[in-house]
């Protein structure tokens, strides 16, 4: 079992921005790499940060009328007698039915964490970039990307940050180096 040489706790945040891009550099990743990698983790860190702790209870289906009953409120209509008759009455069914999903195909695995998808990924980088490029028109705080923000846009890596301008710019370039 071929085991990474990058040390997991370099990505803890504790470790200064020289050393973190130096464990990239040991391992072998060169920093188009660990900005691919980083840039990963920033856009998971920011949309765990920006959802609460309840978010999976809420539900974004409708309520119904009645608890405890399934199907849309619209087509809701109590079941009589004669329903529950004709239903015993019908053939049987020879084929068994096993459901594959429930759902649409994005609630297949449940809600979704947020509103990131395919095109939109490096919504993260981009919002970086533009608050905290030595470029950018608009500077800002970058302290709400932690430490991550920090290895990306260090003055001392400008190969790093040209990437950081590189994914902000394209989704597609950021997707294709994920992939």
């Amino acid at each position: 079992a071929n085991i990474s040489p990058l040390d997991i706790k370099i990505l803890e945040g504790s470790s200064s921005n020289s050393a973190v891009r130096a464990a990239f550099s040991r391992s072998g990743m060169t920093e188009r790499e660990m900005t691919a990698i980083l840039g990963t983790l920033l856009t998971l860190e920011t949309v765990q940060k920006t959802r609460s702790g309840d978010d999976w209870k809420a539900s974004v289906k409708p309520k119904f009328v009645k608890p405890g009953k399934m199907g849309r409120a619209s087509d809701f209509k109590p079941l009589t007698e004669q329903d529950i008759a004709d239903m015993e009455n019908e053939e049987e069914d020879d084929g068994w039915y096993i459901a594959d999903s429930f759902g649409t195909r994005d609630e297949a695995f449940g809600a979704k964490v947020s509103d990131i998808n395919e095109k939109s990924f490096n919504k993260y980088i981009k919002e970086l970039y533009t608050l905290g490029s030595s470029k950018s028109k608009k500077s800002g705080d970058i302290s709400q990307y932690g430490w991550i923000g920090g290895v990306l846009l260090d003055k001392d890596s400008p190969t790093t940050e040209a990437w950081v301008s590189k994914y902000a710019g394209s989704y597609l370039n950021f997707n294709k180096d994920l992939g």
